[in-house]
């Protein structure tokens, strides 16, 4: 799991180091750097498993648009210093991942190291510096992103291995957006609901019809009434419709006319769901994790749960359902908040241990009262 991070010269954070635990939570006002915090994992799991270009157009961002504004000087490259645990061979590893990027006009300027610290042993290094452990047929000049991004994990380290399996597995949600979700967007077999649910309705179309089924329970469960959820291909995208069964009679409405709070409701479901299915490795709509967080192969058995990221848990949903929200969440053993405002999740791991409060200036922006379970 990831245990520290430290980010520099990124968006609104000049330099700051957090600590987390299997689950963490960020409180704090608007503007204090939540999201910024869960931006800044979700550009580190992009240079780990894709091109930073491609990441950055599907963004809308411009590079130089990144580096903070409060830093001394833009001269300085955005960087990124984490600390990772994993156990292998039943011996616990860490590794300090150290990544740096920058751009020359149109050229990337990247250094990274990773050292297994146990072992004081650099198994990647990209520098000015002959030495650099590059993978085999790899051309330095065409390096858009990490090396992580070109190794093939069957012909590298197991450290290396661990540390794509928990990238490749991790998910950037954001802010689940009910617009969004209503649009259904289709990007064909899926792995995750995507960022803001884009991908909830293909997602949930290209499930079995037995899982489709346990996803229906989850939500019944929740809502205490009985839900079927239909998908459809259309000329556009996939529509979702939504089966209301009461004693005397069924309500079909489509997303369109769908409350927001029910669509985020359905959203968190589906992720919770997803995370039992890498689980127990058994779905044919899940089949076998890719690096970039899809699925193309059946018989995919192995998952170390990777991180999920969702901003704003409670924003649209009834208070009521607020605590029924968390205990669904936790029952992954990944996600757990406290039902205030304004609630930012990282979940960087997958069980739930006490932990303690922090209090964070703005001054450097930080949030106030971000808290760590």
């Amino acid at each position: 799991m990831l245990k520290k991070l430290t980010i520099r010269n990124f968006k609104a954070i000049q330099d700051m180091t957090i600590e987390f635990t299997p689950m963490t939570v960020l409180i704090g006002e608007n503007s204090c750097g939540k999201t910024t915090i869960l931006q800044a994992l979700d550009f580190l799991y992009a240079a780990a498993t894709r091109e930073l270009h491609e990441y950055l157009r599907e963004m809308g961002w411009a590079f130089e648009a990144l580096k903070s504004k409060a830093s001394d000087s833009q001269e300085e490259p955005i960087a990124f210093i984490s600390e990772f645990q994993f156990t292998i061979d039943n011996i616990i590893k860490t590794l300090i991942w150290d990544f740096s990027v920058d751009m020359d006009k149109s050229n990337w300027k990247i250094r990274e190291k990773i050292e297994i610290v146990n072992e004081a042993k650099t198994v990647i290094f990209c520098g000015d510096d002959p030495n650099d452990t590059i993978p085999p047929d790899f051309k330095k000049l065409s390096q858009k992103s990490s090396l992580l991004n070109y190794y093939d994990p069957a012909d590298t380290e197991k450290e290396i291995k661990e540390l794509k399996l928990f990238l490749g597995a991790s998910a950037y949600h954001g802010l689940l957006s009910p617009e969004i979700i209503r649009y259904g967007k289709n990007p064909g077999s899926v792995g995750n609901i995507g960022n803001g649910g884009v991908w909830l309705s293909a997602f949930i179309h290209h499930l079995d019809e037995d899982e489709k089924k346990e996803l229906e329970k989850e939500v019944s469960d929740f809502l205490g009434m009985g839900i079927k959820i239909l998908t459809s291909e259309t000329g556009t995208g996939i529509s979702l419709i939504i089966k209301e069964k009461y004693p005397e009679k069924e309500l079909v409405i489509d997303a369109w006319h769908t409350s927001d709070g029910f669509l985020r409701i359905i959203a968190l479901s589906a992720i919770a769901f997803q995370r039992l299915i890498l689980r127990a490795g058994n779905s044919d709509a899940g089949i076998k994790l890719k690096f970039d967080g899809t699925y193309k192969h059946k018989g995919y058995t192995e998952c170390n749960m990777g991180m999920i990221l969702l901003d704003e848990i409670e924003d649209g949903i009834n208070p009521y359902w607020t605590q029924k929200a968390i205990d669904m969440l936790r029952k992954i053993h990944a996600v757990k908040c406290i039902p205030r405002s304004r609630i930012t999740i990282l979940a960087p791991g997958r069980t739930i241990q006490a932990g303690r409060s922090l209090d964070l200036s703005i001054g450097k922006l930080q949030c106030p009262n971000l808290w760590r379970f």
